[in-house]
Order: C-alpha cells, then sequence, then structure tokens
C-alpha cells in the first residue's frame, strides 16, 4: 500500500523529535521507515509482527524507542490496535527505558489516548507513551 504525503509527512516529524529529544541527534541508532531506508537492513526489521515506523535501539543503556505515525483514518482501525498491542508487548519485554511515540495530525491525540485506553495500555516508570500532533499542511 503506497502512502499518503500525510503519513510522510508525520514520519518526518517522528523522526525527527525522537532524534532530537531521545537520542541526542545520534543518528547512528535510528530506523526510520521511508525511502532511505526501504533498501537497507531496515527493510528485514520486524517488531513483534509489526515493522513501525520509526525503530531505535541503544544497547548501552537497552534504550528501546518504537514510533508510529497514523492519519487520522488509520488512528483506530484493528490493524492498528494490533501494532499498538505488539509494540506494547515488546516494551514490557526491554531490560531497559522504553519508548512508544505516536505522531498524529493536529487534534488526533485525544481519539488516540481512547483507542489506548480500550486496548489497555498505558504507560508506567519503564514504558513512557509519549503522542505527538502536527499539521500537515506543507
Amino acid at each position: 500500500m503506497s502512502e499518503s504525503v500525510e503519513h510522510r509527512i508525520l514520519v518526518e516529524e517522528l523522526s525527527g523529535w525522537v532524534l532530537r529529544e531521545l537520542l541526542e541527534n545520534d543518528r547512528g541508532y535510528l530506523r526510520v521507515d521511508n525511502e532511505s531506508y526501504r533498501n537497507s537492513e531496515y527493510s528485514k526489521l520486524i517488531v513483534n509482527g509489526f515493522r513501525p515506523d520509526v525503530f531505535a535501539f541503544v544497547n548501552r543503556s537497552n534504550l528501546l524507542v518504537i514510533g508510529e505515525a497514523k492519519t487520522a483514518l488509520d488512528i483506530d482501525r484493528e490493524h492498528s490496535v494490533m501494532q499498538y498491542r505488539s509494540y506494547y508487548d515488546t516494551c514490557i519485554l526491554n531490560s531497559g527505558e522504553s519508548y512508544i511515540v505516536f505522531a498524529v495530525p493536529f487534534a488526533c491525540a485525544p481519539r488516540l489516548r481512547n483507542v489506548l485506553r480500550n486496548a489497555a495500555i498505558s504507560g508506567n516508570e519503564r514504558i513512557k507513551i509519549k503522542i505527538l500532533e502536527f499539521l500537515c499542511n506543507k
């Protein structure tokens, strides 16, 4: 399935945020599901049955970052909820700090929070859930 322009913008914003805020601008750990990585080792990366839009694992600290961009139409699809659960279950297995970071269009965060709550997915001391909202009219 080809990705929409909106989804590509969300992935770009998401990967930039993860790089700046969680990886201290160290690109060596960052994998992004976009054109520049599709023909690389990232194309084989599957996390518990799904390929996240953004992935990073820092060995020295066991920091795990899984990022997912969702358009308004995809937030509550069954496939999306299965992804959320899969990523959460992966974070539970990580011995270090984990982040699941979502990028959604502006004003969609409440809807995603509701979907996560209904799926019994919530953050705790080791698993942080972050929802970022972006304007997608570039």
